[in-house]
């Protein structure tokens, strides 16, 4: 019975099934989830050091070799997040004239990176009169021989390298989840990137991909909260909810509406307020990408999926965004498990990549996209050569003596010609680069040197320095172009992280030490200061509150005066309680 092995490597997590059968009749025999090694193997620009690509390689080495898996009919998935997508129109109808044409017709359409740094893919999405409509994939190439080096650290040659958004829709095709809802719209949630595709009767009409994933959510807990990446993710995934017996305040005199939130459910509260900046985003992009889409075509329902499905109200809030009904997409419902690995939650919502890379192998390949071509095709097997081998050595007999002296002056010619333009380059490549990096990314004069001649010298010695450098500026162009501002706006501080801060600051004293009343009235933030009014049964009791204000680490920092962190407003009597204001005023963000 024929074998083949899907691999998703993931921000986060590791996926590996393998399948056995046909793509009509197939059981997954075995499912296995890592946690990823934090290594980014998509960085923006340059190489990751090798040995942190050397965890990711020893982490799947031992994957395979532990469960005995065949390392020859294994397929990869590629995170379309590091792909451009593009829509376009060709004046064809056959796919034999599309494909001779698709690749000069998409350099037009790439602004950042030159055709020759991506394997082109497309997948024709709808005919009209003038011609074919298509979606272009461009795949950076030094992505992919990132993810190939990975992979040859492990031992594996893998047969075919696919998007993980096509796999997950060729996964879908085949287990009968587009039959069952034939007009839908896939949604499939990452850590890093989320995966968008439009479907009409079946077929793909819209694929997207962008990077928005729950990383960013996961992330910002860690950061407000200031606890660990781990900490953060378990924060992020808890739903909310309060605990009335944990309460800042907790005296017998205060009423049920009287009643503070504590510590606890104010962390919550930034973990929901995360959550819901995420679906905010998440939302605009969708609604981005179907733009374009006619009320003909529209979609019946959300399919939602992916890791980061699992997000506590996700799918009700899209659900409210778009005015469709939202479904998690459970692939136990379609899949013969003989094994549902660790985490079968998990399993049910973030295997379907996977599995579309399994079926692949198995033969089921509605789409046709593959990244292993033009210099990455496979070459390990000596009947794609042989032929031109043998050619080759007959033409090198023949011509050797007449080509020696023809190819010596030649290469002496384009040695020197290749040493005076490598140079011209080289200076302005670091002209540019240097004025790149100071001007924008704010970097000081000797940081900006330092990274250039570093980079400089990391870049090989022959025609592809030119190429490189070709590459490097069109892509500072293309940021200068499209995207400058964007990554350089300060952040400001949530409303949320000040009343936590209060709040710890209070907590520092015993509750007896502030009397028999405290109550807060008044909590105002702006960007620049906040204005907090306190009501409590002494005059004394305020010097405790100012004390413990002026010792927080984090008003200190925010103070815009050092040695005034806190000033005291009015104090005001009613009811025989005191109420007086403590004003904070913030220093600008640099």
């Amino acid at each position: 019975m024929a074998r083949a092995v899907g691999l998703d490597i993931g921000s986060h997590t590791i996926k590996v099934v393998e399948l056995n059968g046909n793509p009509k009749s197939f059981k997954v025999t075995r499912v296995v989830t890592r946690p990823m090694p934090e290594v980014d193997l998509h960085p923006p620009e340059g190489e990751i050091p090798k040995d942190l690509e050397e965890l990711v390689s020893d982490e799947i080495r031992e994957i395979f070799h532990s469960l005995k898996l065949p390392k020859d009919d294994v397929c990869v998935s590629f995170d379309s997040g590091a792909t451009i997508f593009r829509e376009i129109v060709v004046p064809f109808l056959e796919d034999d004239q599309i494909r001779k044409v698709v690749k000069f017709e998409a350099e037009h359409h790439l602004h950042s990176r030159t055709i020759e740094d991506v394997i082109v893919n497309w997948v024709k999405t709808g005919e009209s009169r003038d011609g074919s409509r298509l979606t272009i994939f461009a795949s950076p190439k030094p992505v992919l021989e990132r993810l190939l080096g990975v992979l040859r650290g492990a031992g594996i040659e893998p047969s075919s390298i696919d998007l993980d958004a096509t796999a997950l829709y060729t996964a879908y095709d085949a287990l009968g989840v587009l039959e069952e809802n034939p007009n839908t719209i896939l949604v499939d949630v990452g850590a890093r990137s989320t995966t968008l595709i439009l479907v009409v009767e079946g077929k793909p009409l819209v694929l997207r991909s962008f990077l928005l994933g729950t990383g960013l959510v996961e992330s910002g807990v860690s950061k407000e909260l200031g606890v660990s990446r781990e900490e953060g993710q378990r924060r992020a995934r808890l739903a909310a909810g309060p605990r009335p017996d944990d309460l800042l305040v907790a005296t017998a005199t205060l009423s049920p509406s009287e009643t503070e939130k504590s510590l606890e459910q104010i962390e919550t509260d930034v973990a929901v307020d995360l959550r819901s900046t995420f679906v905010n985003k998440l939302h605009r992009e969708a609604i981005r990408s179907l733009a374009s889409l006619q009320e003909s075509a529209a979609p019946e329902k959300i399919l939602l999926s992916g890791g980061g499905s699992l997000l506590p109200g996700l799918a009700q809030d899209l659900s409210d965004k778009f005015d469709l009904p939202v479904e998690r997409v459970d692939l136990t419902r379609y899949v013969d498990w003989k094994d549902q690995g660790p985490d079968p939650e998990f399993t049910q919502v973030a295997l379907g990549p996977a599995i579309g890379c399994g079926l692949r192998i198995l033969g089921h390949n509605p789409l046709k996209v593959e990244l292993l071509k033009d210099e990455f095709a496979p070459t390990n097997r000596f009947d794609v050569i042989k032929i031109a081998l043998a050619t080759c050595v007959t033409l090198l007999f023949v011509g050797l003596l007449g080509l020696a002296y023809v190819a010596s002056e030649r290469n002496r010619a384009e040695k020197k010609r290749f040493t005076y333009v490598s140079k011209a380059a080289s200076r302005l490549v670091k002209t540019a680069d240097l004025r790149y990096r100071t001007k924008v990314l704010g970097q000081t004069e000797e940081e900006a040197k330092t990274e250039v001649d570093r980079w400089l010298r990391r870049q090989p010695q022959g025609p592809e320095r030119i190429n490189r450098y070709r590459s490097l500026l069109s892509s500072r162009f293309g940021h200068l172009q499209s995207e400058l501002g964007l990554g350089d706006i300060p952040q400001v501080e949530s409303a949320l992280k000040v009343w936590l801060e209060l709040y710890r600051a209070l907590q520092k004293l015993p509750r007896s030490e502030y009397g028999q009343w405290l109550r807060v009235l008044k909590f105002d933030v702006q960007e620049r200061g906040a204005t907090v009014r306190i009501e409590v049964d002494s005059q004394a009791t305020f010097d405790r509150i100012r004390t413990q204000f002026e010792a927080s680490t984090y008003f200190q920092e925010r103070a815009r005066n050092s040695s005034r962190i806190v000033e005291l407003g009015t104090s005001q009597e009613r009811n025989n309680r005191q109420r007086r204001d403590f004003e904070f005023r913030f220093k600008e963000d640099d």
